[in-house]
């Protein structure tokens, strides 16, 4: 079922509201119309897990520190949040709102590791992602692996198992700690 995002004026201003909660308040009807329009757009993306099956597989983990918010589909673990109906996770440091790629599936990839006690905890994690954005080296996180992709590294790739606890480095493979890998990688490409 889809968000019902209305525009209304009334008493003289113009409010955007999702599901019938006010989110925007604007006396200008063209910043609320720019504002209404931005609603839209994020709202459009279609996703692939329900919030409700969201939900269930987050309280499954009995983590303390995760905070649902059923009104506004989002998601909080420590520095990390989720935006369900912009399928959009963000580092939250420095009073910063810093975009990560991969949505839900990279949250929840970083919950089950924390479950798991394969990391200690999520900021390591999102400065990996951070870092490796920032110097345009694309990450991916599936299942038990990491992988980093850079021409900074010799045949292009990183990758850690956290199974394992391997890393391959396209030439070799060596058994390390996650926080070797993470450091192996920042020490290339920063």
């Amino acid at each position: 079922m889809g968000n019902k995002i209305t525009l209304t004026y009334e008493n003289g201003e113009f409010n955007v509201a999702i599901n019938e909660n006010i989110i925007y308040t604007d006396k200008d009807m063209e910043n609320s119309l720019l504002k209404f329009n931005s609603v839209v757009k994020n709202n459009a993306i279609e996703q692939k897990n329900s919030w409700e099956s969201i939900e269930a597989e987050v309280n499954k983990y009995h983590l303390e520190g995760i905070e649902l918010n059923s009104q506004f589909k989002t998601v909080n673990f420590g520095k990390m949040k989720y935006f369900y109906n912009t399928d959009k996770v963000f580092y939250i440091e420095n009073n910063s709102m810093i975009s990560l790629g991969g949505g839900y599936s990279l949250f929840n990839f970083v919950l089950s590791k924390i479950n798991e006690g394969k990391l200690n905890n999520e900021e390591s994690f999102l400065e990996l992602c951070k870092i490796s954005m920032s110097n345009k080296a694309i990450f991916s996180a599936h299942e038990d692996v990491v992988i980093i992709s850079s021409p900074k590294f010799s045949y292009g790739t990183v990758e850690y198992n956290f199974v394992t606890n391997k890393l391959n480095k396209g030439t070799s493979t060596e058994k390390v700690s996650f926080e070797e890998f993470k450091n192996y990688v920042l020490d290339i490409l920063k």
